[in-house]
């Protein structure tokens, strides 16, 4: 099957279609790209991953002749596209069938056991029952407030709250009309009773009076409700018990049973016909993790779409590796992205930079302790009725071994064991492998010695993970162990933990400080002898700032003596512009400034506004002074007014300003390095929208910004028709910073890569002697097939190399060769032989 050359992920929306994307294949051709990768299309709500109908592909982007018609523009040029998927979950809304149907008809809907829901759970309240925690406060007082009221429309009677809408059983037309309906049982289908109601007269009358004298008798209405097979709640409700396994923790988003087959056929209907049809070449599974039997699903899959390529959105902790037996391609590049970053971090700067961030903020800190208790905070503030539904499993499951255990004890251990997981979550499934046992016992240990009180519960734990009778508890535990990691991790202790925010990235581990050359060697030979063609990225929709932001941020550790005056200097000079006292603290205030530096773009622009809401999103993600859940204003208003304050001030931002610029000089050319490692290392080279260009964005939604193609395009066009002109190279060199300098080598590497793509995707990778003063600064290797090698020579840490000139020519790396293993060779990057 035809191997990707390079992909490039393109995110559907609002602000960008099917018409849009056909209107950049063609740039995105010309640039070297051979493969599409586009975000989720089936119908959905505003984010394309809170799926409505797996069936339906978004009308608002064109609708499935409008992918087909995008699709057939692909394949004029011999491109392919692969397509992100969503299998684990789907919103929790009226507009989603599924969920209508089940609420409509309870256990006599076919698709009742569709969801991963509990109906014989624990509780009277919510046997037979789903909760549907999505009420602002009680339900009680909701319908005080007249939040919440029966209504009447083309779906039957449904309870409506604000833009919400819960529909109610078939036979609750009976009930709410009782003995004065006009029509028979058989007659009173939603459609037909509805055909009628608009009709006016007695029937539209009655259901009027009946619905309002509902409304207004407490007693009525809520004997009305209990007998629906949902229950209306508190949305904090769902914290402390529910009866459905949510995305992470997000209530609209419920998880499907999709191990089960005829949920998997159901599910897969839309992407199947897609690959039939000859629209999609391959798939990105969104959330492997979250499956109950991942292997499974991948077979299941590989089975259902035949050749198509597969990719997997995993995350790999450090050191781990991705499960061999997967029928799958590779992953979507996290691993990568955080060697590639790490060899652009300068190791030996670690004490300096532990030493300034811990007397800044005026405390130690332990990264492995703050992701032990940023997972705990997660599980005892939002998923303590996740726990104890596995707690009561576990009972279930262990009847003899568990009379002297509560399910309360049991929730605690099970708390502190998932909490102590090395890694997202582990595959055991009939059997237990030797990878996941050694992680199993490695979190077992961690949880005994910070809970040795619990060791009967855990020793009860350790028997039901590693029993063969056990698999129903061992499989819905691993299902929560990665979303307890990816909420504890990705979205609090990477807010949380601030030495040097370029570290803090998906798939990172930040109590490291960068790699080393030979790490990432390492890295990229096992990547060409497991998985060569794992996706390469370095930024994605998901990442905490874009690939060029966390380069600037790398150069702070280069030059870690003058970071530290510089980051005196100010908190200094801007003390007094904090409205509230301490706000923000010395952890917030640190990262400030890092942030800052990160994104700044030379002038306010939008600027302000970009780093207003970063500020409001990053503080609540780190749960210290103010949440989502509950925000607190003045914290927030306080911090706001002091970034306000700082960049109105003209002393702050000419010194800040000529920083950025000084750091920004070397960045770019560390960017340009990374980008050649990027295309040119064992793996296929993955570009997230508008990086071809600088790209100092920062974590979503600021990274999901309307791209410009048009520019784009017509640089390229530029430099295409002035790439023979060694005048142009040398004007493209005079000004790095316009972004056409990235653009013009990732023109050029991606198409000696697609000119030698036997040696790309069937060479080995070796990486070659370096001698001299800087042998250091050069990350060097080759890749060689058959006859033919390619060598790639990358500078780092330029701020040594350079300080106002160019890093160019032996003035700047004096006695600094590469041992190359030919004597002739061609530079395919400015065409110049030697």
């Amino acid at each position: 099957m035809r191997i990707p050359c390079a992909t490039y992920r393109l995110q559907f929306g609002e602000d960008f279609d099917f018409v849009d994307a056909k209107r950049v294949a063609g740039y995105l051709h010309a640039l070297g790209i051979d493969t599409i990768y586009g975000s989720p299309v089936f119908e959905s709500g505003k984010s394309g991953y809170d799926i409505i109908c797996p069936h339906t592909v978004n009308r608002n982007l064109g609708g499935f002749r409008g992918l087909k018609n995008f699709s057939l523009e692909l394949k004029k040029s011999n491109m392919l596209y692969l397509q992100d998927i969503v299998p684990n979950h789907m919103a929790f809304r009226q507009q989603n069938q599924l969920i209508s149907d089940i609420l409509k008809k309870g256990d006599k809907s076919k698709y009742y056991n569709f969801f991963d829901i509990d109906w014989n759970h624990h509780s009277k309240k919510l046997k037979r029952k789903v909760l549907a925690p999505f009420l602002g406060t009680t339900h009680q007082k909701a319908f005080q407030k007249k939040e919440v009221k029966v209504c009447f429309g083309p779906g039957g009677f449904a309870v409506k709250y604000h833009r919400l809408s819960f529909p109610l059983k078939d036979q609750s037309c009976l009930q709410v009309l009782g003995e004065d309906m006009p029509l028979s049982a058989g007659q009173c289908s939603p459609e037909n009773l509805y055909s009628i109601y608009k009709k006016g007269g007695r029937l539209k009358n009655l259901v009027d009076k009946k619905i309002d004298s509902i409304n207004r008798n407490s007693k009525a209405y809520f004997s009305l409700m209990e007998k629906q097979c949902f229950r209306l709640s508190y949305w904090k409700a769902a914290n402390e018990q529910i009866n459905y396994r949510r995305f992470f923790t997000i209530n609209h988003l419920i998880c499907t049973s999709v191990h089960r087959k005829e949920v998997f056929s159901y599910l897969h209907q839309g992407i199947r016909k897609m690959a039939k049809e000859g629209i999609i070449d391959g798939v990105r599974v969104d959330h492997i993790d979250g499956l109950y039997n991942p292997l499974l699903y991948l077979n299941n899959l590989k089975k259902l779409l035949g050749s198509p390529f597969i990719f997997v959105e995993k995350i790999l902790a450090s050191g781990e590796k991705m499960p061999k037996q997967w029928p799958v391609w590779g992953n979507t590049g996290y691993d990568f992205l955080n060697q590639l970053n790490g060899i652009f971090c300068k190791t030996s700067s670690r004490r300096d930079f532990d030493r300034i961030y811990a007397k800044f903020i005026e405390k130690q800190s332990d990264p492995a302790l703050m992701a032990y208790e940023k997972k705990r905070l997660i599980v005892e503030k939002h998923m303590q009725g996740d726990m104890d539904n596995l707690a009561r499993l576990l009972i279930s499951d262990e009847r003899q071994k568990t009379e002297e255990f509560t399910p309360s004890s049991l929730q605690k251990a099970i708390t502190c064991l998932i909490s102590c997981f090395p890694v997202y979550r582990t595959y055991a499934g009939h059997k237990v492998s030797s990878r996941d046992r050694r992680y199993m016992k490695f979190a077992l240990k961690s949880a005994r010695a910070r809970e040795p009180e619990l060791e009967d519960e855990l020793y009860l734990l350790e028997k039901a993970l590693f029993s063969k009778r056990r698999r129903k508890f061992r499989m819905k535990f691993q299902q929560y162990s990665g979303a307890v990691a990816a909420k504890g991790f990705e979205d609090t202790l990477l807010y949380n933990y601030n030495r040097l925010l370029s570290l803090n990235e998906v798939g990172s581990n930040p109590a490291d400080f960068g790699h080393s050359l030979s790490q990432f060697y390492k890295f990229c030979k096992s990547r060409v002898q497991y998985w060569p063609y794992s996706l390469n990225a370095s930024a994605t929709h998901d990442t905490k700032r874009g690939e060029d932001a966390r380069a600037r941020l790398n150069v702070l550790s280069e030059i870690p003596k003058l970071w530290e005056k510089k980051l005196l200097f100010w908190h200094n000079l801007n003390q007094a512009k904090k409205s509230l006292p301490g706000c923000p603290d010395q952890n917030d205030e640190y990262f400030l400034y890092q942030a800052m530096l990160s994104c700044y773009a030379g002038s306010l622009g939008d600027f302000k506004k970009r780093m207003a809401d970063y500020i409001i999103k990053a503080i609540r993600e780190a749960k210290v002074h103010t949440a989502w859940i509950r925000p607190d204003e003045k914290y927030e208003e306080g911090f706001i007014s002091f970034f306000k304050n700082i960049v109105a001030d003209s002393d702050f931002m000419d010194d800040f300003s000529q920083f950025v610029g000084r750091i920004s000089f070397w960045q770019q050319f560390s960017s340009l390095s990374a980008s050649l490692i990027k295309i040119t290392a064992p793996g296929i080279p993955d570009f997230y929208q508008g990086t071809e260009f600088f790209d100092y964005s920062l974590v979503d939604p600021d990274n999901r910004r309307k791209v410009d193609y048009q520019k784009r395009a017509a640089c390229l066009e530029e430099i295409k028709t002035g790439i023979n002109d060694k005048r142009f190279l040398k004007q493209l060199l005079r000004e790095p910073c316009n972004g056409k300098l990235k653009l013009f080598l990732i023109y050029q590497a991606l198409q000696a890569r697609s000119r030698y793509s036997d040696i790309f995707l069937k060479g080995d990778f070796k990486p070659l002697e370096v001698s001299g003063k800087f042998k250091g600064h050069i990350v060097c290797f080759s890749r060689k097939h058959k006859g033919d090698c390619m060598v790639t020579v990358a500078p780092r840490f330029f701020s040594r190399l350079a300080q106002d000139c160019l890093p160019l020519g032996t003035g700047v790396f004096g006695d600094t060769r590469v041992l190359l293993p030919f004597k002739k060779a061609k530079n395919l990057i400015t065409g110049q032989s030697t």
